[in-house]
């Protein structure tokens, strides 16, 4: 039987998947041309007239992780309760398989988020502010914290807690997050 062709978009979809998939398997290392296309069941060269290079296929993985976590974001905190919400974002966001794949981003002197110019943290900070009418700037302060601290806690959270004699335990890191949340509704 002949092999159903996919549209050029189908195509990138499914390369940018398994490119995903291996990256959050196997770390950094494993996002290779050659990898990518056997676990995508697709030809080299298919890769490199999609994306133009390995260059072009990393960049276009950064933008759909970026723009993945920022739509799930923007879900969570438009869907569910302010503090389920933003528990449910913290999570997500303090992930170690998250903060290595961004870290390896900068490494690589790639920004890990979405092209500016698309203003996802602005979208944020607007629903936010339309969910508890606080002042904008506030929240920008407010997003900035839990950004920084959320990707710190994935990258060093369980190394700092044991320097500080804390168990790493799922426990303990729900109850640093509730923490936060408490100072983003206490303030």
């Amino acid at each position: 039987m002949p092999k159903k062709r996919r549209s050029a978009e189908e195509s990138r979809k499914v390369i940018l998947e398994a490119a995903h998939t291996l990256l959050l398997d196997d770390g950094p290392d494993a996002v290779k041309i050659a990898r990518i296309a056997k676990q995508a069941s697709i030809s080299h060269p298919l890769i490199l007239h999609h994306f133009g290079s390995t260059e072009g296929l990393i960049l276009a993985l950064q933008e759909k992780i970026a723009r993945e976590i920022r739509q799930n974001l923007l879900d969570s905190l438009h869907n569910l309760p302010l503090e389920t919400g933003l528990l449910q974002a913290f999570s997500a966001l303090s992930s170690p398989r998250l903060a290595r794949s961004m870290a390896w981003l900068i490494a690589r002197g790639q920004s890990p988020f979405p092209p500016e110019e698309e203003q996802g943290l602005r979208m944020i900070q607007n629903l936010l502010h339309q969910k508890t009418g606080r002042d904008k700037a506030d929240l920008g302060h407010m997003i900035l914290l839990i950004l920084f601290t959320m990707y710190g806690e994935g990258m060093f959270g369980s190394d700092l807690r044991k320097r500080l004699g804390v168990s790493d335990t799922s426990e303990n890191k729900l109850a640093f997050q509730h923490w936060l949340l408490s100072l983003f509704s206490n303030s």
